[in-house]
């Protein structure tokens, strides 16, 4: 290495990202370690422990990265890449430890899937990650090892110096309480990916950090143990602002809080807060999106006794008044006003809603001069407050196409009535009609909708209201699909105090799904020209009316004309309990399908489809391929003999080249039975050619894909897949698969998550419902594993079968499902067939090598091949996350 004593700080990073871009791993490490010394911080230790990673030192990485959350515990990027790497050293319990403490962080890393994966491994002895070996765990040579140890020491210099300077700040600290309200003059500067350009900050990052400071000449002992109010002004920017306040009470962060600040008027952010005894240094993180800002107007004070009791009466209500007095008489005064004046931190989807709704991501309102949208709200007594809160959402519509009819009954106390009447009379878009009180509810839509001289028409119940943009979005909608009769969008729910929760990010159309449970909920818009052919609302259903109705449009047209655009512009108020829907179900399945059937499903609300089998069941060849592993494929064939409920079946065991002696004796044992055969293939492993060299000697009309670590737990499994699998429209069909501490591994593959596909709610535990009660019924899904595949011989024929020459091991079962439903196929996925599967451990986990080589070429294979088709999986939903495989929440890309 060049002497590089003489090397200021900006030109021994640059060095260090020349080295790491030359991939000179030790060199970069030895800039970055400099670096540190001229100006520490979290950051620069995590690249210092990437260096080392990088070169091998995985133990000395680790180090590194703890280092780097001993001298910031807030450090989200060292929580990930500690966690991460720990994982991969096989040290679970540690990783899980370390991705649980990087939850305290707000707006912090998604880890949730990675503690799920890592409990799920721990629970399943054979799942557990491979230790690293060879050439990753390189031995430090003499040099790297003292640097890393000099480096370290210094850092160690540095805390303890750090905590000795709080140690002294704590004992100089004031009292709790003080008489007299000060200002407290402070400055607020950038501390991390912020820049100041001709005055105006610009975040360069979502992790954006300013530092506080009071200016006093004592500083921040002033603020210790003090009841503290900051106001300060966010303006002229368009990210995404929710300022949080984090106060460092010991050195490190290893101990801190994190408070929020609410708005409170214009661009106005506050906080009252009693601070703690110690505080070693304040910081604010301003906003959580790139971009221009301006921060201004920052005011710091300590309140008296007298001014935090006043700001109590000022804006509190007379019952948080009594609370606060009451608990002050109990001599917990303090602790009383600490709950009065905490403030929460968003919950996920207010997350989602601040990223996904705010200035940073605003667009245009869609501006339509054609159409417009009918809406029949039925208002009943005590419902004055919900009618007034549907009109107000009306009309601030971003779009004034709108109608209204409102259906009153005639005993409706008279003031309500009178107050409608004269809304109406104000406004010629609402309109009234008066039904007696024993008129049914189908009726009165009925009697709403010819009021109506819209193009589309929906109910919207008291309680729900519509964001400013619905209108709009609808007709917009409605205008670039010109053939659609039915338009529905996301939706989630709001309480009385306003706060949004529990969104609906639906699939497009689902016609499986749709049967077994109504995902489309009350955020529905119908043409009235469907309506009228399809008979308008019914009474045969009460409080199913909607739904009803949904289905009779759904069964005369196409999936084309159905169409969802994916924004929750509508706000549902309080939801009751479900309403059975089987009794309809089964009406329709009489008429559409009168061999098909339904059955109360597994929580109310929901049903299980029963697809026909025919008296004498189609004959099924069981295709499992394997090499060695006797003790995974035993467990596979017993199972499937010994529980099976399913009249005719054989069994096509693919050895591909088992050289062990127990192995090749038991598969001469087992082709004694008639209903096994084994096919000896000593080819490379290719899973594709494996199952379609089976799949050419089948006897069977029907094929069931099966892996050797598979286990059957309910005998009814077979005959649920085939059942469906037979059906003319339906291609592939795929089972509800889990691991063996009872965790799911499979429920369905959505397109677009990862690489290119990943498996829906992974880690879940086998009783949960999933997002949406998917993990509860039958569904059509882009694709389904081939660890556990049903499919007509025919139609597998008819497709190619497997790819054997782009795909030999990942992502040929979603090839296949993709191809089937290019041919009008349809893949389905059943909760309602249930096995064991241990995931791929006769073949081990892609990680390195070759195996990451050629992983790589198949999923690049898949995109170019398949496109937008996998991509942009239409059964999920472009408000969901990509890159985990738990249905949370998709946030833009920084």
């Amino acid at each position: 290495m060049s002497d590089t004593r003489q090397l200021g700080h900006h030109e021994i990073l640059q060095a260090a990202k020349h080295a790491a871009d030359q991939r000179d791993w030790e060199v970069a490490a030895g800039f970055f370690a400099q670096a540190i010394t001229f100006d520490p911080s979290a950051a620069l230790i995590v690249q210092y422990g990437h260096m080392l990673k990088e070169a091998g030192y995985l133990e000395a990485a680790v180090g590194a990265y703890r280092a780097a959350l001993l001298w910031d515990g807030t450090a989200t990027d060292g929580y990930v890449h500690l966690g991460h790497l720990l994982k991969r050293l096989s040290r679970p319990d540690e990783a899980i430890e370390t991705f649980k403490a990087a939850r305290r962080i707000p707006y912090g890393p998604h880890v949730e899937p990675e503690i799920s994966g890592l409990n799920v491994a721990r629970l399943n002895a054979s799942h557990v990650v491979r230790s690293e070996t060879g050439d990753n765990l390189r031995p430090m040579s003499e040099s790297v090892r003292h640097r890393d140890e000099v480096l370290h020491a210094w850092l160690a210099a540095q805390n303890d110096a750090r905590l000795k300077d709080a140690e002294r700040v704590s004992k100089s600290a004031k009292a709790a309480f003080t008489w007299r309200t000060k200002r407290i003059p402070s400055t607020l500067e950038p501390a991390a990916d912020l820049v100041v350009e001709r005055g105006i900050y610009r975040a360069t990052t979502n992790r954006s950090r300013m530092r506080l400071q009071p200016i006093s000449r004592t500083g921040i002992q002033e603020l210790c143990g003090q009841w503290i109010e900051i106001t300060l002004k966010i303006s002229e920017t368009e990210c995404v602002v929710d300022p949080i306040l984090y106060i460092e009470e010991t050195p490190g962060w290893g101990r801190f809080r994190a408070v929020r600040l609410v708005k409170q008027s214009g661009n106005t952010y506050g906080v009252i807060i009693r601070m703690p005894p110690s505080v070693v240094s304040l910081r604010l993180d301003p906003v959580h999106t790139p971009g221009k800002l301006i921060v201004s107007d920052l005011n710091v004070l300590r309140l008296s006794w007298f001014s935090v009791l006043m700001r109590v009466f000022a804006k509190a209500s007379g019952p948080s008044i009594a609370n606060v007095l009451k608990a002050g008489l109990r001599g917990s005064l303090a602790s009383a006003l600490d709950r009065h004046f905490a403030t929460k931190m968003a919950d996920e989807y207010g997350r989602w809603i601040a990223f996904n709704e705010g200035p940073a991501l605003a667009v245009p309102m869609p501006s339509v001069d054609e159409g417009t949208v009918g809406f029949v709200t039925m208002i009943s007594g005590g419902e004055g407050e919900q009618f007034a809160a549907i009109l107000a959402s009306l009309r601030t519509q971003s779009s004034s196409r709108w109608r209204l009819a409102v259906v009153l009954d005639e005993s409706l106390e008279s003031s309500l009535r009178a107050a409608i009447e004269r809304e109406a009379s104000r406004d010629e878009r609402v309109k009234v009609a008066v039904v007696k009180p024993s008129t049914s509810r189908a009726t009165r839509m009925s009697s709403g909708m010819v009021l109506l001289d819209t193009d589309l028409i929906g109910q919207l119940p008291p309680g729900d209201i519509l964001a400013n943009g619905a209108v709009a979005n609808f007709l917009e909608y409605s205008k670039a699909n010109p053939a659609a009769v039915v338009i529905y969008c996301d939706h989630d729910e709001i309480d009385e105090s306003g706060r949004r929760h529990s969104p609906r990010f639906k699939p497009d159309w689902n016609a499986d799904y749709i049967l077994c449970y109504d995902y489309v909920g009350p955020s529905v818009l119908f043409s009235r020209a469907a309506i009228d052919a399809a008979g308008g609302w019914r009474d045969d259903f009460p409080e199913l009316e909607t739904f009803d109705l949904l289905l009779r449009i759904s069964e005369n047209v196409g999936s084309g004309r159905i169409g969802h655009f994916a924004k929750p512009v509508w706000h549902c108020g309080l939801t009751g309990e479900s309403t059975p829907i089987v009794a309809l179900v089964n009406e329709r399945l009489v008429r559409r399908k009168p061999a098909m059937s339904a059955d109360l499903g597994m929580v109310p609300g929901t049903v299980k489809l029963r697809w026909p089998m025919p008296a004498n069941p189609p004959h099924v060849t069981i295709i499992i391929p394997t090499r060695d592993r006797l003790e995974l494929v035993r467990t596979a064939i017993d199972s499937i003999l010994s529980r099976t409920e399913y009249p005719s079946f054989d069994i096509i065991l693919v050895d591909n080249g088992s050289v062990e002696q127990q192995s090749l004796d038991y598969f001469k044992t087992i082709s004694r039975d008639e209903r096994i055969s084994v096919l000896r293939d000593d080819g490379p492993f290719n899973f594709s050619r494996l199952n379609n060299r089976a799949a050419d000697i089948a006897k069977g009309a029907v094929l069931a894909l099966v892996n050797n670590d598979v286990e059957v737990m309910d005998g009814s499994w077979l005959r649920e897949m085939v059942s469906i699998a037979i059906d003319p429209n339906i291609g592939a069909v795929g089972a509800k698969l889990l691991y063996g501490s009872g965790h799911l591994q499979h429920a369905g593959i959505v397109g677009g998550v990862g690489t290119v596909a990943g498996h829906g709610h992974k880690y879940e535990l086998a009783e949960s419902t999933g997002y949406m009660n998917r993990l509860l019924v039958q569904q059509t899904v882009v694709a389904v594993t081939g660890a556990c595949l049903v499919v007509e011989a025919s139609k597998y024929k008819a497709v190619g079968g497997l790819n054997e020459e782009h795909l030999t091991v990942a992502f040929n079962d979603v090839d296949l499902c993709l191809k089937l439903g290019d041919r009008g196929w349809r893949s389905v996925f059943t909760p309602w067939a249930t096995l064991y599967h241990h995931e791929s451990l006769s073949r081990g986990l892609d990680l390195s090598g070759e195996r990451a080589a050629r992983f790589e070429q198949e999923a690049d294979f898949m995109v170019k091949e398949w496109g937008s088709k996998i991509l942009q999986d239409r059964f999920y939903n472009p408000n969901l996350t990509l890159e985990h495989e738990d249905f949370s929440f998709r946030y833009p890309m920084p």
